[in-house]
């Protein structure tokens, strides 16, 4: 019997003792109560919650006073049924769940015959009654619709009244990590916000780590006020972005986002370095399941390519200052650009200045140039200690 390579009882090992990391909460709830016709409680009632994109369905069985209580929700469109002997089979349509999100479904069911079902097209109010937080919430249709230029997700916090962009404004792009945090969430909470993805905070130092994909996001919220206790370390807002996932369907996208100088038009000097700038941006998404009901598979795929004109104006040594000699040099305002001598420097009169002596005749002599490259060691200006 062979031994165990030592890497996979390395790993092994690691998988043992490693603790989980816990990240801040962005899945919602769903809660409510069931009542009878005479609002009396009805106990030990079945109450399924069902997901209608990938067919995963929990159930919960009604407590003494009738409640029921579904945690750690992720964002999507559920059905809800509610079940009891001797009772109307209730079953609740459109109970749509956002990232973060609180939803009370009540349930008044009556007494009937057996196999009577009475099913509510309608979603339930969408008001949370269990929080004072103040949420922007956006759901995957509107995070796909709005356009945004800089295919950037945390840009959609803009939307809110409250937000302000108070960093850099044109680190909006993608591949620009400072863009999520560059903002104020309320008021002087420049990069003091928590990002947050699928719950994982996104902080690396004043920056992100990492920008997901538009078409990847499935829900966007933004809290700005009076957050629970689990988001305590920010002090700012709440930016919580969640990802897709694979549904029973095969669904996919594909886009481009492009702008061509070609079609700029150009009035002045100005404009014309600016219409040289090209940027496109394309990518696409493909989920599916691999189990149905069970497993399920969601991939991305994203690359942005910038090209920028950024005019710019160098000077070359002369044929004279290559000899060391800067006898002829001047500076724009036409004053001789002086060279010092870095080996004269000395402190001025007032004790604290450091000051050195010009080159006699601003040419630097053949014995002070570098051997090694056969050019001339150019020394510094006057410095200040």
């Amino acid at each position: 019997m062979t031994s165990m390579p030592r890497w996979v009882l390395a790993f092994a090992v690691a998988l043992l003792v490693a603790t989980p990391a816990l990240g801040q909460e962005y899945r919602g709830r769903v809660q409510g109560s069931l009542n009878d016709q005479a609002q009396l409680a009805l106990p030990g009632a079945q109450v399924t919650l069902r997901n209608d994109a990938t067919g995963v369905a929990v159930t919960r069985t009604t407590g003494p006073e009738g409640r029921y209580l579904f945690d750690y929700v992720d964002p999507g469109t559920y059905t809800l049924t509610a079940e009891l002997n001797g009772f109307t089979t209730v079953v609740q349509r459109n109970v749509i769940v956002q990232a973060r999100g609180d939803v009370t479904v009540d349930v008044l069911m009556k007494v009937a015959g057996l196999n009577e079902t009475v099913t509510v097209e309608a979603s339930p109010v969408a008001i949370q009654f269990n929080t004072s937080s103040k949420d922007l919430t956006l759901d995957q249709k509107a995070v796909q619709s709005l356009p945004i230029i800089s295919r950037n997700p945390t840009q959609l916090a803009y939307l809110s009244p409250v937000v302000r962009n108070a960093g850099n404004k044109n680190e909006t792009s993608p591949y620009h990590h400072w863009a999520g945090n560059d903002m104020d969430v309320g008021g002087g909470t420049y990069r003091r916000n928590d990002v947050l993805l699928d719950g994982t905070p996104l902080e690396a130092g004043p920056k992100i780590a990492y920008t997901p994909p538009m078409d990847a996001v499935a829900e966007f919220n933004v809290a700005t006020n009076a957050v629970d206790a689990e988001y305590g370390h920010s002090a700012g807002g709440i930016i919580t972005m969640s990802l897709k996932s694979g549904t029973n369907q095969y669904r996919g996208s594909g886009y481009f986002v492009g702008r061509n100088p070609g079609w700029n038009a150009v009035t002045n000097r100005v404009s014309r370095q600016h219409s040289d700038n090209a940027y496109s941006q394309g990518g696409g998404t493909l989920g599916m399941p691999l189990r149905r009901n069970r497993v399920f598979l969601f991939g991305t795929f994203e690359i942005s390519r910038v090209t920028e004109v950024l005019p710019r104006a160098l000077t070359l040594p002369t044929a004279l200052e290559r000899q060391g000699d800067f006898s002829q040099s001047f500076n724009r305002d036409g004053s001789l650009r002086v060279i010092y001598d870095p080996w004269t420097s000395h402190f001025a009169p007032d004790g604290r200045t450091i000051i050195r002596d010009p080159f006699s005749g601003n040419r630097i002599p053949r014995d002070r140039w570098d051997g090694s490259t056969g050019t001339s060691a150019i020394a510094g200006r006057r410095s200040r200690a």
